[in-house]
């Protein structure tokens, strides 16, 4: 019985590893030129994730990539930008 359940699993990740379902995260639309290992990306994160509350999540994660690969409103993703405006 384990090892039923064993195959089955490896087969729904081989499933998911290979995108077969998508992504329904809306944390997955992310600008595509974001350094994952970079501060940017910690800030882009977080902003969108405190604002993500009882709000459309799709929406906002949308919105958010594309404020951010803006040129002219990336500046809220920059806490100092932020203050001098």
């Amino acid at each position: 019985m384990k090892k039923e359940i064993l195959k089955k699993l490896e087969y729904l990740n081989k499933l998911y590893r290979n995108g077969y379902w998508g992504s329904e995260l809306p944390e997955d639309t992310r600008p595509k030129k974001l350094d994952p290992n970079s501060e940017e990306n910690a800030i882009f994160y977080t902003l969108p994730t405190a604002l993500d509350y009882q709000r459309n999540s799709n929406t906002l994660w949308k919105s958010a990539t594309a404020t951010f690969e803006n040129n002219e409103t990336k500046f809220v993703f920059n806490p100092g930008e932020v203050v001098k405006k």
